[in-house]
């Protein structure tokens, strides 16, 4: 190998403005590609009028799910809000059975949770909550709340 020659560096190594130019299109694109997700999650929010998570797990607090049923009595686990570790929306529908009868602004919110209490703990990977939403004040009224029975897993030490 000859010590001292012209080396010559590829232009991509040493053009400034290319690599200006291509950061500033990565950072456009992203810009976009945020935006176009702010807008489709409103358009969708709007679709399916729902409460914040806060709201909803507020709600949850106070609600009981059955851990085993007795012959007498049943062991149940009542929610409490600061035990509630995790939570997610999974999804939102307007209420299937909905006729001109029914209430049309009857929605369902699918929604999984986490609580712990101690060394106790449950996993809710699917329940639902009722709601009704008011059009006219884009309020969200609590219907009620329902976890499948078995629909929960027991963690921690019980």
């Amino acid at each position: 190998m000859e010590s001292g020659g012209n080396q010559t560096v590829p232009p991509a190594l040493t053009n400034k403005k290319t690599a200006r130019f291509n950061a500033g299109t990565v950072i456009t694109i992203l810009g976009v590609l945020l935006v176009l997700w702010l807008l489709l999650h409103n358009a969708w929010r709007v679709m399916h009028p729902y409460p914040e998570e806060s709201v909803l797990k507020k709600w949850l607090a106070g609600q009981t799910i059955i851990i085993e049923k007795g012959m007498i009595f049943d062991d149940k686990w009542t929610i409490e809000e600061q035990e509630i570790i995790d939570f997610a929306i999974i999804a939102v529908a307007q209420e299937k059975n909905v006729s001109r009868t029914l209430d049309p602004n009857l929605y369902l919110a699918a929604v999984r949770f986490k609580c712990v209490a101690g060394t106790k703990g449950i996993y809710v990977p699917k329940s639902q909550i009722r709601y009704r939403f008011h059009p006219d004040s884009g309020m969200c009224e609590f219907v009620d709340f329902f976890c499948p029975e078995n629909g929960f897993k027991k963690i921690g030490s019980w």
